[in-house]
């Protein structure tokens, strides 16, 4: 029997301008997003057909729902947070809710998404390859590395970090004052 996992997003309120990266379409964040807008405007982007360009330092949140778990390599996760930060403004905010799947193992399960005015949305992952790693460790390592965490916590096998952009990344080099 599959495991099943929860993801309870019934309290998350997404205000301001909004860019929402997803490898695939669950129409969880748009869904979310409308029940607490009333006046807002979706554009599809598909990285692999289109290039339309975004602009810098225009978004004031960015969400990845089940986006690091799609993505093989460390350096592609790392190279995404920081397209994302170029994206944000200077007090934007980042939202990842992903599944803890760790080095060596796979992931065969349902899971159920609870949302705002009692919908839920349920679809299976499968996901078979041992040498993937979208870890709540891993990542949040990733996503400190450019932004202030707020708030992480783990539920099962799913982790929610919510941070906001830093006003300096690690590894800028020293600023002479002189």
């Amino acid at each position: 029997m599959k495991e099943e996992i929860i993801i309870s997003i019934k309290d998350e309120k997404l205000k301001g301008n909004l860019l929402d990266i997803g490898t695939l379409n669950y129409g969880i964040i748009y869904n979310i997003y409308k029940f607490n807008n009333d006046d807002f405007k979706v554009e599809y982007v598909d990285s692999k057909k289109n290039k339309i360009p975004i602009s810098k330092e225009c978004y004031d949140i960015c969400t990845l729902f089940l986006t690091f778990s799609n993505i093989m390599f460390k350096k592609n996760k790392k190279a995404l947070l920081e397209e994302i930060f170029s994206y944000l403004k200077d007090d934007g905010y980042i939202y990842v809710w992903d599944i803890d799947k760790k080095l060596g193992r796979i992931l065969d399960s349902n899971v159920k998404v609870l949302m705002d005015d009692n919908k839920v949305k349920e679809f299976t992952i499968k996901d078979y390859n041992i040498l993937k790693d979208s870890s709540e460790k891993s990542i949040f390592n990733l996503v400190n590395k450019y932004f202030d965490i707020i708030y992480a916590k783990k539920i099962s096998k799913v982790y929610y970090i919510k941070a906001r952009k830093k006003r300096r990344i690690e590894n800028e080099g020293n600023i002479s004052r002189d």
